[in-house]
């Protein structure tokens, strides 16, 4: 017994001896072995009680593998309490309170929580204690009371907390003063932010701080109380939009980070913090760099050693929040599911529920903005789940609001969902659920609050929403009346005042629309309307954000070119033109960079024939130019440059011919021709695109048709396409041949879907192909100069006839013929087999093809593609002959049949070998995606990307018997010395009076 209390006598002296371990051991095992003799009471009192502390501070130093220190520990401490020993009865009692609540904390055993408060309690309303015990004990058991709140949201925990501390800072004991003022200001924190009962709680948090602050200089150079101080300047921020309160708390905060030990278990907690204060920056004033650093922050605090469950959700819930404001910037898919599988990693851990409150709030937003992109609606029912049950916190407070406000939204999207469907019932009494949890969630948020003016857009949206579905005149005044105060109280400059602008503006519009609609009674407010709607959308442009400017651009340049107003027309729609670029140029996904461009339809078509009625015809070249420049930029993933005129006619210079810019929009056409002079001729086209879609749609559903009789066929084909020939010469070509007068070659620039239109083969009497050599081009950076056509071009033949239903009888006799046209050709052949006789013309397109969509075989490989590629080695002319099926929906998906199958995907992500001129002797080659507005990217633009000399496709199918005859003319030229653009026209010239009419124009030469 004598080492014993020698060893415990050392242990208490000493802190950071290294042989304290070796001590602390033997003190252990010196008492256990203690406990098996008979001892006295006082003496077993004094082993049990010195054992139970040598082994909490074993536990403490050894962390989880000395759990069963732990356990010894609690069990003896339950065997003091159960003895009723007068002498220790209180200490007792607050000793396995400690264990237990060690316990708690380590391992959330809830069942020690539970455990530890009523001991605490009893050992509080000892008299026997005195004030500096009595202030540890209340200090201990009120931070049990916020566990138990926190795990439970029982109001009653967090009263009885702040009740505790309130009582301790009466005895004013100096040793728990300020840990005391500290607790206390972070509970009345947490009954502010889940609208627990205590008074004023915000008003009594910031009076505490003030006070000591005042009395001690700033208050006490600890980092908790820093931090606490924080905290309050950030509710003080929340709940009243001042932004001195943010800075006074990022001040805090630093100064708290700084005093706090690199290895400390709160670092997590803090930095956690430090990202709330950013993301709050950020929503303030706009500034990107706060929204970076809050993402930053929590993947920094996300990576700290020792971080416990319960702070990865936090941290979870936080880059949740950032992640998903992130993708609303720029749209980038790669932000959206990470954020989503953070906070389902996190739900699925065990957390307490006030922080699988938030957490849900913010997976919601996640899931519904996922809905949004995709359209998947189980992300929407997963979302609807998520916020329904966050909204099990029933008292009004900021928490409940965020979860009312979300639960909203969903509701909202939901509503929209139904009346897709044709449910316009369920659909209203979605947004009527919608409005009443957005009405109750402002009805309790000060008006101060940055929150409320998210809510009160909120419901300006869904009023908005449910005007337009059921005609309410009233609806859409309040939704214009709530947007009005929204704007008044957001801050200047900042996305929240970009946003509402752009909505506020396009209520306004849909106001006018209706009085037109109604027959224009209110004639006067329209007018101011419209003007007030032009104003908004122009305030929302110089908030600066590039998904706010490229719908509010869009928006102002279609209103403005109704009103004739060409220069604001222009101005509006370039604003709207670069925000896309600056959107896709943060977006590494293609899909993500197509939606920026899809938001913009038509926009560089319109903004060239606004500059051109402006009076200023080459900008209105560099908008053409710009919109096809960008996309196949993209495409590549690199970022657009810039485009300048000068670069447009050099490139005139270069072709040695002018350039033919071709657009259409809803409301009219336009044709710009650029001479190697720098000259630019506009030529107004009477013809929309809409009417140019309609004739695209007519032709390919003529081609769809499957007579029986095949001669039949034939000849609608034909009637088909010379009806598109006619219509097409009318409407473009005719009107700009008279301006080009002689020329050697011209290069044609079709924007979107007028690249499908034949223009170098439209005619009545005549055509281009008969005046000049005309070359289809992407934009005029597709101008290259070539080395010379050799006289003597080395051919590798590519054909694959396909197997069974689809077998093409002619294409083996076209490689043979097409082969023999050269000195030195290579021929390769694909192993096929013929099915049955078809009871029809057979089409080189497969049937997944003309059906759409036309997903790419699964078999489809990269080993195929580099196949190919081989083929073309030391080649001049690469002829492929095979089945092909274009996807309009994502070009880079469309499959050559050559063997399993290439997708040009493949043949994109690798560099063709040597200025190769590639024939694709296939249906459709020459077309372009219509996915997006201002499409350059089809087959022959993505073969030139990646190294052809040029591409020589068909704007539309091909018919499998006529094809080789037309295919050996050209390669005659081909062998014969003639350069492939001056060949085809030559071939066409020739054929044009002896070859069907749905073959010979069906052939474009792409690239120069």
């Amino acid at each position: 017994m004598r080492l014993y209390e020698l060893l415990q006598q050392y242990l208490e002296t000493v802190d950071d001896d290294p042989g304290l371990s070796e001590l602390e051991d033997e003190s252990i095992t010196v008492g256990r072995s203690l406990l098996a003799d008979d001892l006295d009471t006082a003496t077993r009192r004094l082993v049990e009680v010195s054992l139970s502390v040598d082994l909490i501070r074993r536990y403490r130093r050894l962390g989880p593998g000395a759990v069963d220190d732990l356990d010894h520990a609690i069990s003896l401490g339950r065997r003091r309490v159960e003895a009723e020993d007068d002498a220790t009865w209180v200490t007792d009692r607050v000793n396995l309170a400690g264990a237990l609540l060690t316990s708690w904390n380590d391992r959330d055993r809830v069942d020690h929580l539970d455990e530890a408060v009523p001991l605490l309690e009893t050992a509080l309303a000892d008299d026997g204690i005195d004030a500096e015990g009595r202030s540890f004990i209340a200090v201990t058991l009120a931070a049990a009371y916020i566990n138990r709140f926190d795990l439970a949201r029982r109001a009653e925990d967090l009263r009885s907390a702040i009740r505790t501390l309130r009582s301790v800072l009466t005895e004013h004991v100096p040793s728990t003063f300020i840990g005391a003022i500290i607790n206390l200001v972070n509970a009345l924190l947490t009954a502010h932010e889940t609208g627990v009962d205590v008074g004023d709680p915000l008003d009594e948090a910031v009076a505490l701080i003030e006070k000591v602050s005042a009395t001690s200089g700033g208050g006490p150079r600890s980092s908790d109380w820093r931090y606490a101080v924080a905290r309050v300047r950030l509710a003080q921020f929340d709940h009243g939009g001042d932004g001195e309160h943010l800075d006074q708390a990022d001040t805090a905060l630093s100064e708290a980070l700084a005093l706090l030990d690199d290895d400390s278990p709160d670092r997590s907690s803090y930095v956690s913090t430090a990202a709330v204060l950013a993301f709050a920056r950020y929503s303030h004033g706009g500034n990107r760099r706060h929204l970076e650093t809050a993402i930053s922050a929590t993947q920094e605090a996300r990576s700290l050693d020792g971080i416990s469950p319960q702070d990865l959700a936090i941290l979870a819930n936080q880059t949740c929040l950032a992640m998903t404001e992130r993708f609303h910037l720029d749209g980038n898919r790669d932000d959206l599911d990470q954020a989503i599988s953070l906070g389902r990693e996190a739900l699925n851990s065990s957390i307490r529920l006030d922080v699988e409150g938030a957490l849900r709030v913010n997976l919601a937003h996640a899931l519904h903005q996922r809905f949004e992109l995709t359209g998947a609606r189980r992300d929407l029912t997963e979302a609807i789940v998520n916020a329904v049950s966050a909204l099990r916190v029933r008292t009004p407070s900021p928490e409940r609001a965020i979860a009312l406000s979300t639960a909203g939204l969903l509701y909202e999207s939901k509503a929209q969902m139904a009346q897709a469907d044709g449910d316009a019932h369920i659909a209203q009494a979605d947004l009527d659920q919608a409005i009443g949890y957005i009405r109750e969630a402002l009805s309790f948020t000060s008006d101060q609050s940055p929150d409320a003016v998210t809510y009160r857009t909120h419901l300006a949206s869904w009023l908005s929403s449910r005007a337009e579905l059921t005609g309410s005149e009233t609806d859409l005044d309040d939704a214009i009346s709530h947007y009005e105060t929204a704007l008044d109280q957001a801050p200047e400059d900042s996305v929240t005042a970009g946003l509402t602008s752009f909505n506020l503006a396009c209520c306004y519009a849909s106001r006018v629309d209706r009085d037109v609609r109604a027959g224009g009674r209110a004639g006067q407010r329209s007018r101011n309307d419209l003007q007030r709607a032009c104003d908004l959308w122009d305030d929302a442009l110089a908030a600066g954000q590039p998904f706010i400017s490229q719908f509010a651009g869009q928006r102002l340049g279609e209103v403005a070119f109704r009103m004739g107003e060409w220069d604001k027309c222009e101005q509006a729609l370039t604003f709207s033109l670069d925000a896309a670029r600056a959107l896709t140029a943060r977006r590494p996904r293609l899909a993500d960079r197509e939606r920026a461009r899809f938001a913009v339809q038509g926009a560089a078509s319109l903004a060239a024939v606004a500059a051109t009625r402006a009076g200023s015809p080459q900008r209105a070249v560099v908008h053409l130019e710009q919109a096809s420049a960008t996309l196949l930029a993209e495409a590549a993933g690199l970022p657009a440059d810039t485009v300048h005129f000068d670069e447009i006619v050099e490139a005139a210079r270069h072709l040695g011919g002018p350039l033919v810019y071709w657009a259409a929009t809803d409301y009219a056409g336009l044709s710009l021709i650029v001479t190697p002079d720098g000259s630019v001729t506009p030529v107004p086209l009477q013809v929309t695109i809409r009417e140019a879609a309609k004739v695209i749609e007519e032709l390919r559903a003529a081609f769809a048709a499957n007579p029986t009789d095949t001669e039949a066929q034939l000849d609608e084909w034909n009637a088909a396409v010379e009806d598109v020939l006619r219509w097409t010469w009318e409407n473009f070509v005719s009107h700009v041949v008279g301006v080009l007068g002689a020329v050697d070659t011209v290069g044609l620039i079709p924007i979107g879907r007028l690249a499908a239109l034949p223009l170098s083969t439209a005619r009545v009497q005549t055509g281009l192909y008969e005046l000049t050599v005309p070359c289809v081009l992407p934009n005029a950076r597709s101008v290259r100069r070539a080395p010379a056509w050799p006289a003597t071009p080395r051919a590798a033949v590519v054909c694959d006839a396909g197997k069974g239903d689809d077998h093409l009888p002619a294409i083996t006799s076209e490689g043979v013929r097409v082969a023999a046209c050269y000195a030195q050709a290579d021929q390769f052949v694909a192993a096929s087999e013929a099915g049955a006789a078809p009871p029809r013309r057979v089409l080189r397109r497969s049937e997944v093809s003309a059906k759409e969509p036309a997903a790419h075989p699964v078999s489809a490989s990269a080993d195929v593609a580099d196949e190919l590629i081989g083929y073309l080695n030391g080649i001049d002319v690469g002829h492929i002959a095979c089945h092909f099926s274009i996807k309009f929906d994502d070009p880079f998906d469309s499959v050559l049949h050559f063997k399993s199958g290439v997708r040009l995907a493949e043949i994109f992500g690798r560099h063709l070998p040597d200025p190769v001129h590639l024939v694709l002797s296939a249906c459709d080659s020459g077309l372009s995606g219509t996915r997006l507005p201002d499409e350059a990217i089809g087959p022959a633009s993505l073969l030139l990307a990646s190294g052809a000399r040029s591409v020589l496709a068909a704007l539309w199918p091909l018919d499998d018997a006529t094809a080789p005859d037309f295919m050996t003319e050209y390669h005659r030229r081909l062998a014969s010395g003639h350069a492939p653009a001056t060949a085809l026209a030559l071939t066409q010239r020739a054929v044009s009076l002896t070859s069907p009419t749905a073959l010979w124009p069906a052939f474009v030469h792409v690239g120069t």
